[in-house]
């Protein structure tokens, strides 16, 4: 970088080289921060490129310039401060100066928890800032101040907090800032800035304590929530899942050309991984695949091997709103809605269908298990429906499953029920209910029907050349087998608190699955299709079950909503 074009006036600063100068016209405060100046912000402009192309750069190196600037910076205040990690990752905020998104993340903090000592507490304590916590400061185990977060510098061996607390918070939930300018506005001509990469000032360490993680503690107000970032060859920071993202080159791949769609993986996701302690997390995106390094804090298309930077910071939190959030968060809002659904598609309230495109992972995998045992028959559209009051029903009803399981996980699967067109909106809209559409067939008892089988779905679509068919996650929990006289599975051990979770025509290979409470069921899926030839019979494909007269019971109903 020309020093001499970045100081004095006019076009090429002190520069007497002008266009023909072998260094590169480009903003210094650029590299490391946004800038307005009149300078060159671009290394594409008529002087950086003309000079590159000298040099026999690239454009895919040009592309990645910034960047490297900015890490050869962060390298050399590492070289001289001493022990901050010279990467982009970011200060986890309550670990002792702890900082970088390399293998030192692997601590208290992922489990939610930091040094609970009196002499370094490192966690705010979030009852001080609501204004009752029991504790005097000296006997919290957490530190008491009215933000939920402090930057602090250390300075002769002591943390002491740095002025202008909410400015260099709000700088540092930028991901585009490599360091803050709030001390230079407040302290004298000579302070140094903080540096977000390294956690210092100058020589010292800095640290930035905070509350808990959102996702540690869901239900709690003045938690902080980390965000994810990756950036574009345009040097523009993008938040993973974000529906805002403006379509971008291929290089980039993160939205393709098909409707401009961002990636298949939210925020929220990946703080939830890198919490879990996971290395490394995959995702798609269109039709292309990415791995992350939560060590590198790189992005990596896996086909084109395009790499690209990853930031996680925080969402911004202003003095203004911690005066204003006093309520609790209601402990029902606790799950986020699938990373694959459309983020733009999902009301407020009822629900939306929306189309799959053929050429996805998702519709393939779809049309793979229906096709398994239903042959002869096209698939003419698969729709993903998207009810979020439904979605996060059946997710509190797993928690509590799980919780009456000892903790263990229930058994989860993706069964097939055949429908009449005319209740396809009732139950995307209130889910499955036997009870609205009537009992005929009661084999297994009164309870909507599921089956593993598409072809044995099918004998309960209706008599139109068009037909429809649910494909839903079932928590079906622990099973035994049915009985026609049951309202409700039966008991495990005779009493009235341990039951079974639903019912099945065959425990040792079920392929028929009875639900009675519709909290269990969640509608994923709605396949419409019809004959590849017109003389097939509707029937023909469903099994003939032999034995008692309640099973042929069940085998001659046409009733949609309860045999599947």
């Amino acid at each position: 970088i020309c020093f001499d074009y970045n100081n004095g006036d006019g076009e090429f600063g002190r520069c007497t080289s002008g266009v023909d100068c072998e260094r590169l016209h480009i903003c210094q405060k650029y590299l490391t921060q946004s800038c307005s100046c009149s300078r060159a912000h671009d290394f594409f402009a008529p002087q950086p490129i003309k000079s590159l192309h000298n040099k026999m750069v690239p454009d895919s190196i040009i592309q990645c310039l910034k960047s490297a600037y900015a890490n050869r910076e962060a390298l050399r205040l590492h070289m001289r401060g001493g022990s901050g990690r010279a990467m982009r990752g970011n200060p986890i905020g309550a670990a002792g100066g702890q900082e970088g998104n390399g293998a030192g993340k692997y601590t208290n903090y992922r489990m939610g928890r930091n040094n609970s000592s009196k002499e370094d507490k490192t966690e705010i304590c979030m009852y001080f800032i609501k204004g009752h916590c029991k504790h005097d400061a000296d006997k919290c185990f957490k530190a008491h101040d009215k933000m939920p977060y402090r930057w602090q510098v250390q300075e002769g061996g002591q943390w002491k907090s740095l002025p202008d607390n909410e400015a260099i918070e709000k700088e540092y939930c930028d991901p585009s800032n490599t360091y803050s300018l709030a001390l230079l506005c407040v302290c004298s001509s000579g302070s140094p800035p903080v540096h977000f990469d390294t956690m210092t000032r100058g020589g010292n360490k800095v640290r930035r304590l905070t509350t808990v993680n959102s996702l540690v503690e869901p239900t709690f107000i003045h938690t902080t929530e980390w965000l994810w970032y990756w950036q574009d060859e345009f040097g523009k920071w993008n938040l993973y899942g974000s529906d805002s993202v403006s379509e971008v080159s291929m290089s980039v791949n993160l939205i393709q050309s098909a409707g401009g769609k961002s990636s298949d993986i939210r925020s929220e996701t990946l703080e939830q991984k890198f919490l879990d302690n996971e290395s490394e997390v995959e995702f798609s995106a269109g039709s292309q695949s990415y791995s992350l390094s939560f060590q590198d804090m790189i992005q990596t298309n896996k086909h084109y091997r395009t790499k690209r930077l990853v930031s996680r910071r925080p969402l911004f939190v202003s003095a203004a709103d911690v005066r204003t959030k006093k309520v609790r968060r209601p402990a029902g809002i606790f799950s986020p809605v699938p990373d694959h659904w459309d983020k733009t598609q999902i009301p407020p309230t009822g629900f939306s269908r929306v189309a799959i495109p053929r050429t996805s992972d998702e519709f393939q995998k779809i049309e793979a298990r229906f096709h398994s045992t239903l042959r002869d028959f096209n698939i003419v559209k698969i729709e993903r429906i998207q009810n979020k009051a439904l979605w996060e029903v059946f997710q509190l009803q797993k928690t509590q499953m799980k919780n009456n399981n000892s903790g263990r996980e229930v058994e989860e699967k993706q069964l097939f029920h055949g429908t009449d067109s005319k209740h396809i909106n009732a139950i995307c809209l209130n889910n499955f209910d036997w009870r609205i559409c009537g009992v005929n067939g009661t084999a297994y008892g009164k309870g909507s029907y599921f089956a593993r089988d598409a072809k044995y779905s099918h004998s309960y679509t209706g008599d139109s050349d068009v037909k429809t068919m649910f494909v839903s996650r079932v928590l079906v929990g622990s099973y035994t087998r049915g009985d026609s006289s049951y309202v409700r599975p039966p008991s495990k051990d005779g009493g009235d608190i341990n039951f079974y979770d639903s019912c099945v025509n065959d425990v040792g290979n079920p392929s028929i699955f009875v639900v009675f409470e519709k909290h269990q069921i969640y509608p994923e899926y709605l396949l419409t299709y019809k004959t590849t030839h017109p003389v097939v019979d509707i029937f023909s494909s469903a099994p003939v079950y032999q034995g008692s007269a309640a099973s042929n019971q069940a085998s001659s109903s046409n009733n949609s909503c309860v045999i599947a």
